[in-house]
């Protein structure tokens, strides 16, 4: 049988971060540098992404301690635990 393909993870709507285990993060707008959070994530933890706003980066201390959903959708993993 042939593979099924993943869905695509939805194009729009709420984006939420959800810490699996504390993590280190920085939210930030790539070209001002301005901070939307920077610091520790505890373990279940969330941050609702401003839908409003700019585009925004994420770097994590631990890229695979961080859950993305989009619109309800989880997504795969960032990375792995101990990536950043």
């Amino acid at each position: 049988a042939d593979p099924v393909p993943a869905a695509a993870p939805p194009a729009s709507g709420a984006v939420v971060l959800t810490a699996r285990e504390d993590v280190w993060v920085k939210i930030y707008e790539r070209g001002s540098g301005r901070r939307a959070f920077m610091g520790v994530l505890a373990a279940g933890q969330r941050f609702d992404v401003p839908a409003d706003g700019p585009p925004l980066t994420l770097r994590a201390g631990k890229a695979g301690a961080v859950a993305v959903t989009v619109g309800g959708r989880a997504l795969p993993p960032l990375g792995g635990p101990v990536q950043t």
